[in-house]
């Protein structure tokens, strides 16, 4: 049967002849991958058939994004197909829904799969389209998931199967555009690059992707929540009910039993797992691999010490160690990329990132559970297993049960893989925590080779070899590294020059190069900033004055920064933003920041105009000293090097940017409590009691679990405490306390168009007794470190 093909546009969905009344989105769907394959050529539809396996592979995205860049026919540049990463874990989570749903053709959700895999293998071909479809890629992180713990939960909710077939739906229609573009002519590829950008007809595809994949999202949680309430109900009915059920083949019983068995196991699996660890660990982990230029971070694999570590019959310590700046996260994350393209079914591979400006990733706990997490995820579950697990959820996952989790799964293994970076920028007690922790484990697992990597600052070696007498080290900053930084500076001039940035004299470049070669002190951060300054020069005259008087260290380059961002009008907006993202104890969203920038203490409601316009420039307004990180949208310093100069006592070219912690801190609590008192919100902060009253022992434990959340205290502790807080207080006493503010009190709801009116208070939840503890639990929310406002002054403030 033939197929007629089409047109579409504006990401409109393909349909079938079919009856206006059918609601089965499925034809549409099988209907859109017919059209999909009667473009393809004889070659591409082999291709296809190979690219569907693999939907169920957890490190499957990954893996296919590696393969992508080894596919990019320029062999240079930044790598780009990492972007992919989150929309094709989207694509990836949804399909294995449908693989649930649709049993009538098993083999859709693998087709769709492919189908998305090999529209990006025949776009790499295309360099510049391949460049810009990554450039449109941004906030699929926040559409992966919760819905990856109940993807194989509830296959009965129509709304839900709907709301994912509309989202493929969407995936495909943009394949298929996305194919055709490359298909035409090159005449036509030129008329239509003057009437319309590539960027321009594949944005409203990515539009409707976007949209479809938050609708779906938002019907996963209706049927789990749905889910949840029949399962009760049906518990209930077939509690009444069994004994009538005489007359039914005892098989039938049997096989309804194991099914709702299955189910709740696999239900109580994902539960424990959420508990276990919610850390989004891969965010870190693709805003390196992001960094790395081709060519680069391929030197370490070569030495003996990476041979023996990775080959060798025994478990194993290899620390990477190397100065400030030059290169360790981004080497780190080339040796997971390494480890995911290589690894068997045998082996598995963990790994956490430590982020200078978030607090909750410099936590032990945070990281061990993160890492135990990521491994227990791709385990089959068998009754010991789960027993473990609920032992160590019993136990609130301290380091002893969740040795006996690991050791059990670990045993299973060849090889287990743990990749911890940026361990120098935890604190002495915390680090000592996590190595002691990977001894216990290391001694405890008798079967399954344990191979770990600590990449931190030369500081941390010392503390390593107490617990690791024996450990193999790689030092960054060797002769390879220096080649690596030649390469990098090559790269970065070859993009400018592809940019607007040129020079008139040819040798220019190579004098580039030489200067740039004499001094830096092996740091890339030196080598980029560097480059940044020389190309903001409009003549060779001007390039050549520059090289005269390079600056060789990472403050005087700062300072040279700053210099320019004083000569471009930009000073008080780039204070401010660095303020914000100095004293934040969490990266604040680009939308967030452009909300807060321009509110004045005492100011008494919101003020649209004046907000920050064009904030997507912001990386250029602070000269690359800020970065905005694809798919999280949140804001960060490029360097942690940058946050050390700007609250460090020394004085700064521009005195605007003398910048103190303290003061920070103390403008941020300011500007948090003025923006709580918005007229806005409707709902004062003010004390108001229970009609109805709450008893006493309900109390401690959620003051006890709020006080633990803002400590981060150990499990050990939590586990005694939380103990101690449901022991039974004798006879309920009804005491008067002060009203929670919940976020639909502010009149904010998550689904109103108010959320994106007022981005800075998404997600912010108040519970406390009295006032002053509800606006201490707002700045520990908002990210704000306050504590001249938590000791002294806060009532002052009211």
């Amino acid at each position: 049967m033939s197929l007629s093909l089409r047109s579409t546009s504006g990401g409109q969905a393909l349909s079938g002849r079919r009856s206006p009344n059918q609601i089965d989105p499925v034809p549409d769907l099988t209907y859109a991958l017919s059209n999909f394959g009667a473009i393809l050529t004889d070659d591409e539809r082999k291709k296809l058939q190979a690219q569907k396996t693999g939907l169920n592979d957890a490190d499957a995205a990954f893996k296919f994004t590696l393969k992508l860049d080894e596919l990019d026919p320029v062999q240079r540049g930044r790598v780009t197909a990492t972007r992919l990463c989150s929309l094709l874990q989207t694509v990836q989570s949804f399909g294995q829904v449908v693989e649930t749903y649709v049993s009538s053709n098993p083999e859709i959700a693998a087709l769709i799969w492919g189908t998305v895999k090999l529209t990006f293998m025949v776009l790499i071909n295309f360099t510049s389209y391949f460049q810009r479809f990554t450039d449109l890629l941004s906030g699929f992180d926040h559409l992966i998931p919760h819905f990856v713990a109940y993807e194989k939960l509830f296959p009965k909710s129509e709304q839900l199967k709907k709301s994912i077939c509309n989202f493929h739906l969407a995936v495909i229609t943009c394949c298929k555009e996305i194919v055709l573009l490359t298909r035409l002519p090159w005449h036509e590829k030129l008329r239509a690059a003057l009437t319309m950008s590539f960027e321009a007809k594949i944005r409203p595809f990515l539009d409707n992707i976007r949209a479809a994949a938050s609708k779906a999202k938002d019907e996963v949680d209706l049927a789990k929540a749905q889910q949840d309430q029949i399962n009760h109900v049906e518990q209930q009915k077939n509690e009444r009910s069994i004994l009538q059920r005489t007359l039914e083949s005892k098989r039938l019983i049997r096989k309804m039993k194991n099914n709702s068995e299955g189910q709740a196991r696999l239900q109580k699996w994902q539960s424990l797992l959420k508990k276990l660890s919610s850390f989004k660990h891969e965010s870190a982990y693709r805003n390196a691999r992001s960094k790395r230029h081709k060519g680069t971070a391929q030197w370490v694999f070569d030495t003996q010490q990476f041979q023996d570590w990775h080959h060798t019959d025994s478990s194993n310590i290899l620390n990477i160690a190397g100065k400030i700046g030059s290169g360790k996260t981004v080497l780190t994350a080339n040796i997971i990329d390494h480890l995911m393209r290589h690894k068997t079914k045998q082996q598995s591979v963990s790994f956490f990132f430590v982020r200078f400006d978030d607090i909750h990733s410099q936590s032990s706990e945070v990281i061990i559970r993160s890492l135990a997490c990521q491994t227990l995820a791709r385990a089959s579950v068998d009754d010991t297993l789960l027993e473990l697990m609920e032992r160590s959820d019993a136990l609130m996952f301290d380091s002893e049960s969740l040795l006996d989790v690991l050791s059990h799964q670990i045993a299973l293994l060849d090889d287990y893989f743990l990749v911890i970076d940026g361990l120098d920028e935890c604190n002495m007690t915390n680090r000592r925590s996590i190595l002691k922790f990977l001894t216990l484990l290391k001694q405890k697992c008798l079967k399954g080779r344990i191979k770990a990597i600590i990449s931190a600052r030369d500081s941390v070696t010392n503390q390593v070899h107490i617990f690791f007498p024996s450990f193999s080290r790689v030092i960054v900053g060797s002769d390879e590294t220096n080649r690596d930084l030649t390469l990098f500076a090559h790269e970065i001039l070859a993009e400018k020059q592809r940019g607007d940035w040129s020079v008139g004299d040819p040798k220019l470049i190579d004098t580039i190069l030489h200067s740039i070669g004499l001094g830096g002190e092996g740091m890339f951060l030196w080598v980029y900033l560097t480059i940044e300054d020389i190309t903001t020069r409009r003549t060779d005259e001007d390039v050549r004055q520059a090289l005269s008087d390079i600056p060789r260290n990472l403050p005087d380059t700062f300072d040279r920064v700053l210099q320019r961002i004083e000569s471009k009008g930009n000073t008080e907006v780039v204070c401010s933003v660095f303020m914000w993202t100095a004293a934040a104890c969490y990266p604040l969203a680009l939308e967030q920041l452009s909300e807060v920038l321009n509110i004045k203490v005492n100011q008494l409601n919101s003020q649209a105009s004046g907000r920050v316009n064009g904030i997507q420039h912001l990386p250029a307004w602070c000269e690359s000293l800020i970065q905005v990180e694809e798919g999280s949208q949140t804001v960060h310093f490029s360097h942690h090097s940058i946050r050390a100069y700007l609250l460090g006592p020394m004085k700064k070219a521009i005195p605007a940017f003398n910048l103190e912690f303290e003061a920070c801190d103390d403008f941020i609590g300011d500007i948090c409590l003025t923006y709580l008192h918005f007229s806005d919100f409707q709902t004062a902060l003010s004390d108001r009691l229970y009609e109805k009253p709450v008893t006493l022992e309900h109390v401690p434990l959620g003051v006890i679990e709020n006080t633990f959340e803002s400590l981060g205290a150990n499990s050990y502790g939590r586990s005694i405490i939380t103990r101690f807080a449901k022991m039974p207080f004798g006879k309920p006493q009804s005491i008067p306390l002060s009203r929670s503010l919940q976020m639909d009190e502010l009149n904010i709801s998550a689904d109103s168009a108010a959320t994106d009116h007022f981005p800075f208070a998404q997600g912010m939840v108040f519970v406390a007794e009295d006032r002053r503890q509800c606006l201490i639990r707002a700045l520990d929310k908002l990210g704000v470190a306050h504590a001249r406002y938590r000791d002294i002054g806060l009532d002052s403030k009211l």
